[in-house]
């Protein structure tokens, strides 16, 4: 978060809590209009100091920003880096041994309120004791001139909020990054500390694309192993008087970020590890997706989806999202924790086989029960100059897809299922797991005149290899023979025998008025398209049937309009 967004969220912050519960919203909405995202971290910040039992609202801590050339100790500030609700972060030069570091200080108010300076003192210790390489490295915890700060490893990288485009990540980016989180997580939780708080503002990817995970001012420290807690004389160790600086904090309280915290956590009961997942399935999704699992225009309104809600699977979002991501954010955002992965362990192993799969191309095709012969025969694509000849390749598909289908030993698949995949370039593995078949068939149409090129291949999805091509140079009037060959050649290539050695043309001829087929086509395509093209579709159909009273296809067509 910039030094101005603060200073905003500050601002505003400050003038909320003087409000009336029932005024802070009509507030927000004003202040916030052009950024609704930091309006989510203004509510956010004030559920943090309320009880959900009590509309009692503590004063929010107000920063201490300090001017760079400001010395603490041997550190000398250099700027201002971000501020959250315990305090700010700055760049610092560390001159006693030469280097750059990060130090994070208490507001005041903050180092003053001596439950908050517990938790500050226990993410020192909590940090400290965690040697690990996606975890940010604790140097010392300090006070000077009635200032407490930590001094930590400086990361020199961007925050996950900022990396994660609109449409999300691309699938071997974010399977690596969730391996290096759930890899940070496992080595928390071995050590019996539960992060509180993880979102993408707090996970920090350097120029090399290593992932480092931040603040753990809000860490859980419970449940540590007896050999972890038998030396407290070695540094990083923790006593176990220490545990229960947990035990000591009120139950009821509120603590995380409202967006990705659990069910458990916006209902102020205990968390445990599980809590962690829950927030590493909201990263995951936003990570997949560009946008958040859970929405609304206020506090109540996400709490409200974070416990009734089921977020729309991502696979509906994102065509080539494989079913074992879609599988590993299921069982991370059920709303009962025992519906999640008993462990961060776990988790970590269900990610690393699916970062593994995807690596090696396999994406659990050869393990997920797909149907021997089957095929998916894919939007063929417009080459011709005419946009406008869109509606012929679409019906071209649609016509193999038809004449596939009935053929009993052959699974197709569906029409629908197989549009999903329109205008996007997906891996073919991912499109084999998704559509649950063996082969694709892709292809293009070129219209000019009265000309027809029709290019096709059909491929096996698990290695790409090429199972048939061929390319047809034909008289447009053409079209039903070559859509015919087209059918009968991957019947012949997938070794599928048709029911008693059919000889009869697998596509049927519809009408033998060329126009009015293409009429009926681009009917279709207009009526797919709803709205202000069904006029057109009806205008359409009507020509068709003019020209061809007999086609039943286009009557159809004039039905489904007019009802």
């Amino acid at each position: 978060m910039t030094p101005e967004c603060w200073q905003k969220i500050r601002n505003v912050l400050c003038d909320a809590v003087e409000l009336a519960p029932e005024q802070r919203s009509a507030f927000l909405d004003s202040a916030f209009s052009v950024d609704p995202s930091l309006r989510a971290e203004v509510e956010s910040l004030l559920l943090s100091f309320s009880k959900l039992s009590s509309s009692f609202l503590e004063s929010p801590p107000v920063p201490t920003t300090l001017m760079p050339g400001t010395k603490l100790g041997s550190y000398n500030i250099v700027r201002l880096l971000g501020a959250g609700g315990m305090g700010e972060v700055y760049r610092a030069h560390d001159s006693k041994l030469g280097r750059d570091v990060a130090l994070k200080v208490l507001t005041r108010q903050t180092a003053s309120d001596s439950d908050r300076l517990r938790r500050f003192q226990r993410e020192a210790r909590a940090v400290a004791a965690l040697n690990h390489p996606h975890i940010v490295t604790i140097y010392s915890v300090e006070e000077t001139r009635g200032m407490h700060f930590l001094a930590m490893e400086l990361v020199e990288g961007v925050p996950l909020s900022h990396l994660i485009p609109e449409e999300g990540l691309p699938l071997e980016e974010l399977l690596e990054i969730s391996v290096s989180i759930a890899q940070a997580l496992t080595a928390a939780h071995h050590k019996g500390i539960v992060h509180r708080d993880l979102k993408p503002a707090n996970i920090m990817v350097d120029q090399g694309g290593r992932v480092k995970i931040l603040d753990f001012g809000l860490a859980k420290v419970s449940g540590l192993s007896q050999e972890w807690i038998d030396d407290p004389a070695s540094p990083g160790k923790l006593r176990s008087s220490d545990i229960r600086l947990e035990s000591q904090t009120q139950t009821g309280a509120v603590m995380g970020t409202l967006p990705y915290m659990s069910p458990e956590q916006v209902q102020g009961q205990a968390v445990g590890p599980r809590s962690d997942l829950f927030s590493f399935g909201a990263v995951l999704y936003e990570m997949t997706t560009g946008r958040r699992p859970f929405s609304g225009e206020s506090a109540t309104g996400y709490i409200s989806s974070i416990l009734r809600c089921r977020p729309r699977p991502v696979t509906e979002l994102r065509a080539d999202v494989p079913l074992g991501l879609q599988k590993i954010l299921d069982n991370c955002l059920a709303k009962d924790e025992r519906g999640r992965y008993a462990s961060a362990h776990d988790l970590l192993r269900a990610v690393e086989d699916l970062r593994n799969e995807f690596t090696l191309g396999r994406i659990s095709v050869a393990a997920s029960g797909v149907v021997e012969d089957s095929v998916a025969v894919l939007p063929f694509i417009n080459m011709s100059a005419d946009p406008e000849n869109e509606f012929l390749a679409d019906g071209i598909t649609e016509e193999i897809i038809n004449a596939l289908a009935p053929i009993e030993r052959l699974r197709v698949a569906a029409r629908s299922s197989a549009f999903s995949f329109k205008g996007k370039r997906v891996d073919l593995r991912i499109i084999g797991e998704w559509l649950n078949v063996r082969s694709v068939l892709t292809g293009s149409v070129r219209k000019s005149g009265t000309r027809l090129r029709i290019t096709a291949r059909l491929q096996n999805v698990g290695d790409g290899y090429q199972l048939w091509s061929e390319r047809y140079d034909r008289n447009v009037k053409d079209i039903f023979a070559i859509q015919d060959e087209i059918a009968r050649s991957i019947v012949d290539r997938l070794k599928v025998t048709l029911e008693g050695q059919r000889l009869e043309p697998l596509v049927k001829t519809p009408t033998k008025n060329l126009e009015a087929y293409q009429l009926y086509l681009k009917g279709r395509a207009l009526l797919s398209k709803r709205g202000s093209a069904i006029p057109r579709a009806l205008e359409c159909f009507k020509q068709a049937v003019d020209l061809d009273t007999e086609y039943g296809l286009a009557w159809a067509g004039l039905d489904v309009v007019t009802i």
